[in-house]
């Protein structure tokens, strides 16, 4: 198993990253990534509303107004994810299965009926998935080579 905890937003070239942990996985072994979300309305870093939404530049320049010069070089969230760009990635690298929140929420030991009932139904719905998932707080896969 290999753990990616808010780790690769902060990797420049984070496909060449990803492409080695599929690499040093043996078959059947476990990806865990957990990382930000582009369309999050609150992000981890800021509590500054659609802070992931700004253009990539817009960012740079907001976080070196608040933590200074020295930030472009400790590791910038260079990268905003979206789980419809991650679970596709995750599937052309070859990960047999991609699971999100959605695919691992045990609906048997939700309380809530109708909870239950939404959870099911959406993951029938591949469309309705992304939209469930689109504005979560983060991107959250444990992909199976």
């Amino acid at each position: 198993m290999i753990i990616a905890s808010s780790t690769f937003e902060h990797v420049e070239r984070w496909e060449e990253g990803i492409g080695k942990v599929f690499n040093a996985l043996k078959p059947g072994g476990l990806f865990y990534f957990l990382s930000t979300n582009k369309f999050s309305i609150v992000s981890g870093e800021y509590r500054v509303p659609f802070y992931g939404w700004l253009p990539d530049g817009w960012r740079s320049r907001f976080r070196a107004a608040r933590q200074g010069e020295d930030i472009m070089k400790r590791g910038l969230d260079y990268n905003q994810f979206t789980y419809f760009r991650l679970r596709g990635f995750f599937k052309k690298l070859g990960f047999s299965r991609v699971l999100d929140r959605i695919d691992l929420t045990d609906t048997d030991a939700v309380s809530s009926f109708a909870v239950r009932n939404i959870v099911r139904v959406v993951r029938r719905f591949g469309l309705l998935k992304e939209a469930a998932l689109l504005f979560t707080r983060c991107t959250f896969f444990i992909c199976i080579k």
